[in-house]
């Protein structure tokens, strides 16, 4: 039985220190560095990569914003978050303009907006509303991508009727 046991442990260690090497902890400080070199690279980019880069620096913004609501820090948090908005509409101009990584940057944008919707349901009321405005402009970028993507669709139904009433 003991050896038995001893057999086990033996298979399992590897397993259980795999599985801590996968998920290291991370720390504040490390959060925070890692949101403020993505800043610095999404704020000195420009043209096609923009779009990559800032939503880069958006994600890792709404994952700081998390830990300071999470730590009670509420206006680094609420900072961070304003931040992160700033830098997801930039994200969706820049594929708008450029034409360019369009459809990886609604879907991108689709992903923050849903993590920032997770987000906010873990918060107080009345630190709610400004996470929740900051949600709205980007699912409004997200839509104005959208229709550049795909284009304005009543115009394609508009015209067949045009073409009735000259008809007529």
């Amino acid at each position: 039985m003991r050896r038995g046991l001893v057999q086990l442990a033996i298979v399992l260690l590897p397993a259980v220190l795999f599985a801590q090497a996968q998920h290291p902890v991370v720390t504040p400080e490390a959060l925070k560095a890692d949101a403020d070199r993505a800043k610095a690279t999404a704020e000195a980019t420009n043209g096609e990569a923009c779009a990559e880069v800032c939503l880069d620096a958006a994600r890792k913004l709404t994952e700081l914003s998390n830990q300071n609501f999470t730590d009670g820090q509420v206006e680094p948090a609420q900072a961070a978050m304003k931040d992160a908005g700033k830098y997801a509409e930039k994200a969706g101009h820049a594929a708008i303009d450029t034409h360019k990584h369009q459809k990886q940057t609604e879907i991108g944008l689709r992903r923050l907006t849903k993590r920032m919707k997770d987000i906010v349901q873990t918060l107080n009321f009345e630190d709610r509303p400004p996470v929740e405005q900051i949600i709205k402009s980007i699912e409004a970028v997200r839509s104005d991508l959208l229709l550049n993507m795909f284009g304005n669709p009543k115009k394609t139904f508009e015209q067949p009727d045009e073409k009735k009433k000259g008809k007529q």
